[in-house]
């Protein structure tokens, strides 16, 4: 496809088909493209549907719920697809279902590497569902999630995935999913209660993570643990901090630092931590940027990691394991994060009542512990 960008002489054709491409000579002068047949129209879905010997509503649900068919009838369907060259219209479905295929996902800054992988998880997610995927960052504003979910609600989404951990279940917020549910919008959110709202959780115990990260460093003997999880207030960090004092409790000191999400941040967090007391052997982190600025301050004050310092993540990014040294983890798969609130919000869009899946850790290993 040459767009007009990649083309400055486009202009309209004299003539058109029945399928809207020009009869004539092609409207750019790039003759690496050919012009199409007379009388050419695209393959349908039922013209996937022959070539993979298997019915339309199949077809359809691989389209629309691909968890739902078999692995062989997946496979088939795609492969058809591919070698038609099939594409779905959500124009089409737009006019027939009076929906516009279109899910939000709200984060609070995208510059945080977890919301920037959690965003792709998402879209690729969606792109396997025929779904389009738009982008809300509200930044540091406590106040813009209510009404930035008005104003997409206005706009016609047909899905919401909040992944802010905001406290969904009271005030201005609650009243703005209310209203958007009440509209027949599909709303899911990655952390905190839902309360009373009629919207999808994902079930995942951060007070797990925690938990069974601080367990890991007491395996491995270390007794003066300090935690940075993350801001105070916040509904992960608060959960982390629960977990943490679940594994710490008999072991040690109960140390907790808290943070913003940032390298400065963390940074300055546990360069005051150490100056008030520099006696430490395990740091737990909540994400991979407070563990790089974790590490910082430990080399300040001579503290090697892994030699005089074990340290674990309860985040898991790619750029854990490029760290030097790389970043042991105990954490969510993102990957799966993203997959199951596309697949909760999209089952709500049909309808549906999505059944949650628990998500738990995985233990990663590497250098810092």
């Amino acid at each position: 496809m040459i767009s007009a960008g990649a083309c400055p002489r486009l202009r309209a054709p004299e003539s058109v088909g029945r399928t809207g491409r020009p009869r004539g000579p092609s409207a750019c002068h790039d003759e690496s493209v050919a012009p199409l047949p007379e009388g050419f129209s695209p393959p349908t879905i039922l013209d996937v549907a022959r070539r993979a010997g298997v019915s339309r509503t199949t077809v359809s649900r691989v389209l629309n719920e691909p968890d739902s068919v078999s692995k062989d009838a997946l496979v088939r369907v795609q492969q058809a697809a591919a070698e038609l060259n099939y594409v779905p219209s959500s124009v089409a479905r737009s006019l027939r279902s009076g929906r516009s295929g279109t899910i939000a996902l709200l984060v609070r800054d995208f510059a945080q590497p977890f919301n920037g992988a959690l965003a792709k998880a998402v879209a690729h997610a969606a792109d396997t569902r025929g779904l389009n995927v738009v982008l809300a960052d509200l930044g540091s504003d406590d106040d813009r999630l209510a009404p930035v979910v008005s104003r997409l609600s206005r706009q016609g989404v047909d899905g919401i995935i909040i992944a802010t951990g905001d406290d969904v279940a009271s005030g201005a917020v609650y009243d703005a999913l209310a209203a958007a549910t009440a509209r027949g919008i599909a709303v899911g959110i990655t952390v905190g209660d839902p309360g009373d709202l009629d919207i999808s959780a994902l079930r995942v115990d951060y007070r797990q993570v925690g938990a069974a990260a601080t367990a890991h460093l007491v395996e491995r003997g270390a007794r003066n643990i300090v935690l940075l999880p993350g801001p105070t207030g916040g509904f992960h960090s608060g959960e982390l901090r629960d977990g943490y004092l679940q594994s710490i409790t008999g072991h040690g000191p109960e140390r907790v630092a808290w943070t913003g999400y940032s390298y400065d941040d963390s940074l300055r967090a546990l360069t005051s931590q150490l100056s008030s007391d520099p006696v430490v052997d395990g740091i737990v982190v909540g994400t991979v940027p407070i563990a790089l600025g974790a590490i910082r301050a430990l080399e300040a004050f001579g503290l090697r990691v892994p030699g005089d310092v074990a340290l674990i993540s309860c985040e898991e990014l790619p750029l854990a394991r490029h760290a030097r040294p790389a970043i042991s983890s105990m954490a969510i798969d993102i990957d799966r994060v993203g997959h199951e609130m596309v697949r909760m919000v999209s089952v709500a869009m049909g309808g549906g009542m999505p059944e949650p899946i628990a998500l738990h850790p995985l233990h990663i290993p590497r250098e810092t512990s």
